[in-house]
């Protein structure tokens, strides 16, 4: 059996090579990558809640941990663990009275506490 032309064997070994070699690398980025995302989801397991309103509207809560929310948004939490207030120590609607914004509380170690008043009204002498 003759073999074919030399010109041809040579095109096969250069192009079949250069086929393999970039091929190969083809796949092993392909598999890096899919190894980097197979990783990525198991690294970011986040709890999510799903909390009903009294308004008939669904909120969902994002649960992390410290280390999760500095991996995944680069900025250290500025809460730490025992920071918050226990869940049953929230203040009733009804407990307190919010200061009204234009009157600011008199110091404790004031001897008259004389209520911040304004106005040309309460200025001028009735009569």
């Amino acid at each position: 059996m003759p073999l074919p032309r030399k010109g041809i064997l040579i095109r096969l070994v250069i192009y079949g090579s250069l086929l393999g070699y970039f091929g190969w690398q083809a796949l092993s980025h392909f598999l890096a990558e899919r190894a980097a995302e197979e990783s990525a989801a198991s690294a970011d397991e986040v709890t999510k809640r799903e909390y009903k309103l009294p308004d008939g509207r669904s909120v969902e809560v994002l649960e992390l941990t410290p280390e999760q929310a500095e991996r995944m948004y680069g900025v250290p939490p500025s809460v730490g663990p025992g920071d918050a207030a226990a869940p049953g120590d929230a203040a009733k609607p009804g407990d307190a009275a919010p200061e009204p914004a234009g009157e600011a509380p008199a110091p404790e170690g004031s001897a008259q506490a004389a209520p911040a008043t304004g106005g040309a009204a309460e200025a001028a002498p009735e009569g």
